[in-house]
């Protein structure tokens, strides 16, 4: 046994040896400059790479906290003769698609803010109401007790609270189980615990059963319903998609009015929490960091080759005293190994603090990102990716040291392993800046896309704008619509009163929000179908009251706004772009025009265009409706301020919550700070890319720069020579600097060819390919500059070369 275990030993020695040899030549005054670019090159290689990869794996790829998630799809509305996809359905459509047997369930969810009386007050909390099969078809337990049956005392009284409420008000305490709270005037009793995070109910505190009014049981054209639906043992996603095809074909049949040209999508319930642009973004950001872990691999063997080569006088005698291959490789590959884990060690604290910057970005659209962290699983796969990428591109290097002859070691000639690297030597210095071009230009076009963004006309004023939201109860009467419709009004003539406010507004939505609702408009009086569909429109819809446009300063062009009282609920205002793509001109007031619902309305007025749904969409086709006709269940108090919005904001809360004690505001933000979450995406995109950008710029000045020292090393006595013969340093100096921009320009070179395939194949198509060619040619000068930067010392040495040592051996 002891012979055995002394065996083990013995045959670690090896790369025990070799490891602990490197470590003391990487600590050597000689090879301390090699490791620091090395060490640099491997840090922001892998901090970029943990970086993306966390990213990546929360959005993307964590599973779910839902029993067989590749079973769970979202089951949504599609209009394509209106280009509208992932809409909800209504209340009646539901109860025919749960007829469908290719699923084994199917659920319906919305969510909503619901007022809760508390001891302190009345606090808005975010709710999901839910049909009593939720439970099952997520299949999520609950932590504690059970979850909703549906049956008649659940929904009079039963809720259910998430993991995050049930820790910070009721200290997760076990007796919460039976517990009451006040929910709208209502006293319900908490029956069970769910988990957070589910995805579907993430950023939600309550679960209430979902109840449906009279109006939305008979209203196919009311769709409001989220759905989920649990695919049946041995169905396939298809043969689920072609059985709610045949079903909403035949409800178009039935009910023409309401479910024309509605479909259904059956899709991955993942596809529902994270958007196309959301998802498009975090593959280009992959992308991006695939091109600089190639940078960063490719410079790390670039930095080897000239170590091997510099190393062969050393490593032929080794050879000659009886060394083997397989031992020359493990020595040039400890090295490599050590600097990834020392550069690993150095990457995670700076990817924490990119993820900290990541997270506070994008949670506003990704709540999953709220706890992004880095987690051990993720970086030990990002680094173990980013050490055998290493290993793999040094391996060659490793390959030419091992090949140097024991001859070496007797003649000395040391320029042998030299001369037969230097091909691939400059073809790895070429690939570093086709790549750091290709990246630089992706970030400037970026770059150029947010400039021309940020200077975007959006058709109001942003300046001194604050709005809040206020969730309403069910407006289940006409009573209540009319009390709930006063009390609005009464908040806004108040807060109007208030010093500093110049006007304040009530509409359904401010511009950019988070939620946009949309309607076909055509010509009337007659039917929308029938008219030219060069005279139909797609147009976002909003309910305005009569200072909206003065509130948000949104020139009227033609007409007037609503009336302040008893405006009829049948007249619109229209945009621009809807009134000449309906009608050819502005001058359209008095006309009327058909909704997609088939409703007539007389227009009032015309208004300027307006950026309604995100920056990036740009002039969003638009139409208004009065207070007097409809409410949301969120409606929006818009408030323009003569000071800074801040100073007004207690005392419109204050007044708010006179008038309408139990609807208290919530999301106070300015419309500032709504311009700027509008952009975050794509913000975060153009500033990741551009950090990479740098990084692969600095690694490639780092490689080059290295590179050209070590030539400069190895051609000390040819260049001793030419100024014996008579050559000036100026033209010494000129010619290093002439042979690394060479390899630069051929590398910017191929980078243009990548750019222009890219073009072409319409990678940049929502990139800002507007701006690539300016960012190409800004790109190739910082590139080039930045290259003679880096070889402007080693050329200056170059030049600085005596002449006595042409007369020494090498």
């Amino acid at each position: 046994m002891l012979q055995r275990d002394r065996t083990d030993r013995l045959e670690r020695l090896p790369m025990l040896n070799s490891l602990t040899a490197a470590w003391r030549r990487l600590r050597r005054p000689g090879n301390r400059g090699y490791a620091l670019a090395a060490l640099v090159t491997l840090t922001l290689g892998v901090a970029s790479v943990v970086t993306v990869y966390a990213l990546l794996y929360r959005v993307l790829l964590e599973p779910l906290p839902v029993a067989d998630e590749s079973t769970l799809m979202s089951v949504s509305g599609r209009n394509d003769a209106r280009s509208v996809t992932g809409f909800a359905v209504s209340e009646p459509d539901f109860r025919s698609f749960q007829e469908a047997r290719g699923f084994s369930a199917m659920a319906a969810f919305k969510r909503r803010g619901v007022s809760v009386r508390t001891a302190e007050g009345t606090e808005r909390i975010d709710a999901l109401l839910v049909s009593p099969d939720m439970n099952a078809v997520l299949g999520v337990a609950p932590l504690l007790g059970r979850a909703l049956d549906g049956g008649e005392d659940d929904r009079a009284s039963a809720m259910l609270v998430s993991a995050t409420l049930w820790r910070d008000r009721f200290g997760g305490d076990a007796a919460v189980l039976g517990r009451t709270l006040v929910v709208e005037g209502r006293e319900r009793t908490i029956v069970g615990v769910v988990p957070d995070d589910i995805g579907v109910a993430a950023r939600t505190d309550l679960w209430l059963p979902l109840t449906v009014t009279p109006r939305e049981e008979a209203n196919r054209g009311d769709r409001r319903l989220d759905v989920v639906a649990r695919l049946a043992p041995g169905t396939t996603r298809a043969q689920a998609q072609n059985e709610l095809d045949t079903i909403a074909a035949e409800l178009a049949r039935q009910y023409p009015d309401s479910n024309a040209d509605w479909g259904i999508t059956v899709a991955p319930v993942r596809e529902q929490l994270v958007g196309a642009d959301e998802r498009t973004r975090l593959w280009v950001l992959l992308g991006a960091v695939a091109l600089l872990l190639l940078v960063t691999c490719s410079n790390l063997a670039g930095l080897q080759i000239a170590r091997a080569a510099d190393r062969q006088h050393e490593l032929g005698v080794r050879q000659a005293l009886g060394a083997s291959r397989s031992q020359l490789r493990l020595d040039v590959l400890a090295e490599t190994a050590l600097l990834v884990v020392a550069g690993a060690a150095l990457a995670l604290p700076l990817a924490a603090a990119l993820l900290r910057i990541a997270a506070q970005t994008l949670q506003a659209s990704q709540p999953r990102l709220t706890t992004l962290g880095i987690d051990p699983l993720v970086a030990a796969t990002a680094i173990a990716a980013c050490a055998l990428t290493a290993l793999a591109f040094t391996s060659v290097p490793a390959a030419i040291a091992a090949r140097a002859a024991p001859t070496v070691a007797l003649n000395r000639a040391r320029n042998a392993l030299g001369r037969r690297s230097a091909p691939l030597r400059a073809g790895l210095v070429v690939a570093q800046f086709a790549i750091a071009t290709v990246l630089l230009s992706g970030a400037l076009a970026l770059g150029g896309r947010l400039w021309t963004l940020a200077q975007a006309n959006l058709g109001y004023q942003t300046a001194h704008l604050l709005t809040a939201r206020i969730s309403l109860p069910t407006l289940d009467s006409s009573e209540v619509f009319d009390a709930q419709r006063r009390a609005l009004a009464s908040v806004a003539e108040a807060v109007q009163a208030l010093p500093g406010v110049r006007a304040a507004t009530i509409a359904s939505e401010a511009p950019l929000g988070s939620v946009d609702t949309q309607s076909e408009v055509a010509p009337g009086p007659m039917p929308a179908e029938v008219s030219p569909p060069e005279r139909r429109v797609q147009a976002s819809w909003r309910i305005v009251d009569a200072r909206y446009f003065e509130t948000f300063g949104i020139p009227l062009i033609a007409g007037r706004p609503f009336a302040r009282e008893n405006e009829p609920t049948d007249r619109i205002i229209l945009s621009r772009t809807v009134a000449e793509r309906v009608f050819g001109s502005t001058d359209v007031v008095g006309r009327l025009v058909t909704m997609g619902n088939g409703q007539r309305r007389e227009v009032v007025g015309v208004a300027e265009d307006t950026f309604q749904r995100k920056v990036a969409d740009g002039v969003s086709p638009t139409v208004y409706m009065p207070i007097t006709w409809y409410l949301w269940e969120t409606m929006t108090l818009a408030v323009r301020t003569d000071a800074e919005p801040a100073a007004v904001a207690a005392g419109i809360r204050a007044q708010a919550a006179r008038l309408m004690p139990d609807r208290p505001l919530y999301d106070l933000r300015t419309m500032d700070e709504a311009v700027t979450a509008s952009t975050a995406g794509p913000r975060l995109q153009a500033v990741v890319v551009a950090l990479f950008a740098l990084a692969a710029a600095l690694i490639a000045a780092v490689g080059i720069g290295a590179v050209t020292a070590y030539l400069i090393a190895r051609r000390t006595t040819e260049f001793a020579l030419r100024f014996a013969l008579g050559a000036s340093p100026l033209r010494v100096r000129l010619r290093v600097l002439a042979g690394a921009g060479g390899l630069a320009l051929a590398g910017i070179a191929l980078g243009a060819l990548n750019l222009v395939t890219f073009e072409r194949l319409g990678l940049h198509r929502d990139a800002g390919a507007e701006h690539l060619p300016a960012a190409f040619a800004i790109s190739a000068a910082v590139l080039l500059a930045t290259c003679l930067l880096a070889c402007w010392w080693p050329a200056r040495r170059a030049a600085r070369i005596a002449p006595a040592l042409a007369l020494r051996g090498d």
